[in-house]
């Protein structure tokens, strides 16, 4: 026999070449043991045959792996892992057994282990002999030790005297020969295999000689063997053993019976998690005929690697639930950190990386040490050479928590630290230079540690406070990391380091949420009469950034609070801050405000009087305040402008004067501005096209919702990018005008269509091909819902409707067209549930709602008709009346409270409606029968 591993359409396979035998002449026990193992997810059967006079090539899937190469690789096998392993090969067995198939050469050679510990059993031998002749070994040589080893996994049966063996073969042939395989020989097979998995050096039970030997034994001979063979194994697989290796066939216990627990405990979660890893594993979906009269498979479904990342993390606090029911079954986590290992390195989105890693510190916590350092560690480390920052990070992140309760009980554990995890991060953060060096004086050792690691930090934060993305810094200076660090540096009387490097924020003029989060911080970094901050404090005062500016009147608030502001230091601040309470922004003079009432209530009457009362009447309607509390200031106020008129200048010499009324209401016709001045010098330039382009992997856009300078925009593969005009060059994919980019999770299917929030532009919605609808909040760029459409219908197009958000009474609504004959729905998305529909007007399928439920049922269904599909939708702000068309050509309008004003405008088939009023008390809806003309 020859072994090779080749590539086809299909992958990467084993091909084996047989010399052809007689029964080889219609291989039909191949087809067989294919189709009745097809279904059986821990058999892998052949694939390809290719039949000639002299020589048969069997081709199967490759594994890197078997059972033999494991046992002598590391990482090694746990105990759990061992468990799993018999616990899948007995399912093996089970299912062999089931479909009536017998290996017939079943050793840890021929057992297939996956990245992700899934067990398959495979090359079944019913063409090599059931029986050989004891005193011939190049029988045995020949076909069933391959590997020269003299390892024997055949059941003692299997042997037979010369003379035996040729009156057999003489009187029953060659079907005698090859085809009286027995279960009971598979299972000493099994027996052999499970001694191998348990031993410590991994060594199987018998040699050829040995089991030779063994069978010619007597009964108590065998069973005092038996008991010396065994006593290396642990006692809780001992009694499993003693039936599986006994000569008599009829003393073997079944695989069903090992699987019930009979004579091994297996823990109760391994059914459950057998069902659920078999999902991750790849399936044949068809078949089709070869040019060989053999059927190969053609489709082969496996989930991709960002899929089983969302999967896990969606079944997360399940999978939880089932590990921590008992002790026992914690230490099997370590089935799922395999399976996460097995696909952490191909990942290709950011989120699924950053579950993956987070997955894998929880469920560690769960195993022992060994598992941390040697399964979970090198793949986090592997991580840390990912080219994004933030998965970088998280990676960090997860190695502190991941070793954090891990003490090194020997100096080996220690080394670890020492010879590969310190130099691996040496390469990615140069700041390990405390590390040179060990003084012989304890006293000058802390002393030169103390200053490393104080430069290292602070180096590793100036890095991150300089970095290119704005998001890192964002990091940097998050509120409970902040403090933290300022603890650090403050016991080193360091607190200031922090402040030099936040400094820089100030300058990034590009981000305006970077300068507002370095005022919201900077109370946190500065101690009292340690740093100058005016300075920073009158710069933030006058950014051309509102929002700048409200974050640094706040931050003056915090610092009066807690004492580091002097009085006079604030005094010279609110010549800078009085002015504002005649800004137009309310922000703006409300945390004045508060400011004042701060100061009110802190300084004493006499301060009062004489320094702010002074400087803040010129802004007060009432001069005769005695004092700034929070009951009188705010009517005592001026009003500031209404920011109702505002002038533009245009490169034509134009200046106009605008009045922001006539720009609202009910008005028509065109706005106007209200004066215009015209200046003879000027000049004008050309109009300027910006264009951007969407990476190739996304997709080509499909839909566009512009509102102002702002665009949302829908690739074909689910990625929303929100564009803004007036923002220039980018760090994003884009390049230019990227405020923020967020993908559609891969389970909720194809995104088919999107609307936004007519009036505030605060939520968005989405439909997708998975009968799904979404719901997303832009402030925060987050999804908050999702929910199924009515009986599974295939959403495809979807509008808001701009009259449900003018009033805070009134709940938003969407409308949902489907692929079923031009079926439009109204959703509020407060419920999640339809409370109107549009129907068809040439089926009466449109049933009215329970008036005790308000739940809409459909008296038949119907399968998605992609030729009558509503594609175009508006609603008339005036009358509220709701126009629709179709792609059969068809205009309507629909009145959504009144049924008979429902009106069939133009169209291909000239109708009539007759409308049957059905009022309930809860939804108010209609049943609407549109009924064609007799002809």
């Amino acid at each position: 026999m020859k072994v090779a591993r080749g590539r086809n359409s299909e992958g990467v396979c084993v091909w084996k070449v047989f010399l052809t035998q007689v029964s080889w002449s219609e291989p039909s026990f191949v087809f067989r043991i294919r189709d009745a193992l097809m279904n059986a997810p821990n058999c892998c059967t052949v694939k390809r045959i290719y039949v000639t006079p002299k020589w048969a090539v069997l081709i199967r899937p490759f594994q890197k792996q078997t059972l033999c190469d494991r046992l002598s690789s590391r990482p090694y096998i746990v105990p759990q892992e061992k468990i799993w392993y018999i616990y899948q090969l007995f399912k093996a067995i089970a299912q062999c057994q089931k479909a009536n198939v017998c290996h017939g050469d079943l050793k840890s050679e021929n057992v297939l282990l996956s990245s992700s510990n899934w067990l398959q059993i495979t090359d079944f031998a019913p063409f090599k002999p059931t029986y050989l002749p004891h005193d011939n070994p190049s029988s045995f040589t020949f076909f069933f030790d391959t590997s020269r080893h003299q390892h024997c996994y055949l059941a003692p049966e299997r042997f037979l005297s010369s003379l035996d063996y040729e009156i057999n073969h003489k009187e029953k042939g060659d079907e005698w020969l090859f085809g009286s395989l027995e279960p009971s020989m598979d299972l000493f097979s099994a027996g052999c295999v499970v001694y191998e998995l348990l031993h410590e050096s991994g060594k199987p039970p018998f040699s050829y000689g040995e089991l030779c030997h063994y069978r010619r034994m007597s009964s108590s001979e065998a069973a005092t063997f038996l008991e010396r063979l065994l006593s290396d194994i642990a006692s809780q697989f001992r009694p499993l053993l003693k039936m599986l290796l006994n000569r008599e066939p009829s003393m073997r216990i079944t695989a069903p019976q090992v699987l019930d627990g009979s004579v091994l405990h297996f823990p109760k979660v391994l059914d459950s998690f057998f069902s659920y890893l078999n999902a991750f594993r790849p399936k044949e979906l068809s078949t089709s005929q070869s040019l060989e009269g053999f059927e190969q498979s053609q489709i082969t479904f496996h989930l991709e690697p960002d899929d089983v990342i969302a999967k896990l993390k969606r079944d997360e606090n399940s999978i939880w639930e089932r590990l921590t029911e008992n002790d026992e079954s914690k230490p099997y986590a370590v089935l799922f950190i395999s399976l996460i290992t097995a696909n952490i390195r191909v990942l290709r989105s950011v989120p699924a990386k950053i579950d993956a890693m987070n997955l894998l510190v929880r469920l560690a916590s769960l195993c022992c040490s060994v598992v941390s350092t040697e399964r979970v560690l090198p793949y986090l480390v592997c991580c840390l050479s990912e080219p994004d920052a933030q998965v970088r990070a998280s990676a960090v992140h997860s190695i502190t928590e991941l070793l954090r309760p891990i003490e090194p009980a020997t100096f080996e554990d220690s080394l670890v630290f020492i010879d590969y995890l310190l130099p691996e991060l040496v390469g990615h953060l140069p700041l390990i230079s405390w590390l040179v060096g060990f003084p012989s004086s304890e006293a000058q050792q802390a002393a030169d540690e103390k200053t490393a690691l104080q430069k290292a930090l602070s180096d590793l934060f100036e890095m991150l406070c300089s970095s290119q993305d704005n998001s890192v810094r964002h990091c940097a200076v998050n509120r409970e990391s902040l403090a933290k660090l300022y603890t650090f540096f403050g016991r080193m009387n360091c607190g200031e380091i922090l402040l030099r490097h936040m400094i820089t924020f100030l300058n990034v003029k590009s981000d305006w949420r970077l300068r507002a989060v370095f005022f919201e911080s900077l109370p946190i970094c500065v101690q009292k009469n340690s740093f100058d901050v005016k300075p920073l404090l009158q710069q933030g005062l006058h950014d051309f950034e509102e929002l700048v500016v409200v974050h640094a009147i706040h931050c003056i608030i915090v610092l009066v609070e807690t004492g580091v502001l002097g009085r006079n230091h604030v005094l010279e601040l609110l010549h800078d801050t009085l002015p504002f309470l005649s800004h137009p922004n309310e922000w703006i003079r409300l945390t004045v405000v508060e400011l004042l009432i701060l100061l009110d209530s802190r300084w004493s009457l006499a301060d009062v009087h004489c320094r702010l009362l002074p400087m803040v009447r010129p802004y007060l309607q009432d001069t005769s305040l005695l004092r700034l509390n929070n009951k009188v200031i705010h009517l005592a106020l001026n009003q500031g402008p209404d920011r109702m008129r505002f002038a533009s200048a245009s490169l034509d010499g134009y200046v106009l004067l605008w009045n922001s009324r006539n720009a609202v209401g009910d008005g028509v016709g065109p706005v106007r501005s209200d004066a215009s001045f015209l200046y003879n010098k000027s000049k004008s330039e050309e109009a300027r096209l910006s264009r951007v382009r969407l990476p190739k992997l996304e997709g080509p856009p499909e839909q566009l919702h512009v509102s102002n300078n702002v665009t949302y925009l829908r690739s074909h593969h689910g990625v929303i990018y929100c564009l803004d005009l007036r923002v220039g060059r980018t760090n994003g994919s884009l390049g230019f005008h990227e405020v923020w980019r967020r993908e559609v999770v891969k389970y909720h299917g194809l995104v088919t269509s999107f609307c936004v929030d007519p009036i505030m532009e605060n939520w968005m919605a989405m439909c997708s091909t998975n009968n799904e609808l979404m719901l997303w909040d832009l402030r925060f760029k987050v999804e908050v819902n999702a929910w199924k459409t009515p009986h599974g219908l295939l959403p495809l197009r979807m509008w808001s409707n701009p009259l449900s958000s003018t009033t805070v009474q009134t709940p938003p609504e969407v409308f949902v067209a489907y692929g079923s004959r031009g079926e439009v729905d109204v959703f509020e998305l407060g419920t999640t549930s339809p409370t109107k529909l549009v129907g068809n007007p040439f089926e009466s399928f449109l049933d009215f709602a329970d008036s005790g439920k308000k739940c809409r049922k459909r008296c038949c269904f119907f399968q998605d008709d992609l030729r009558n599909v509503t594609m175009a939708l508006c609603v008339c702000a005036d009358t509220g009346y709701v126009y629709t068309g179709d792609t059969e050509g068809s205009l309507r309008r629909w009145n959504l409270s009144r049924a008979p004003l429902c009106e069939y405008i133009s169209g291909p088939r000239q109708i009539t409606c007759d409308f049957d009023r059905n009022e309930t008390s809860a939804a108010g809806l209609y049943n609407l029968t549109l009924r064609k003309l007799e002809t």
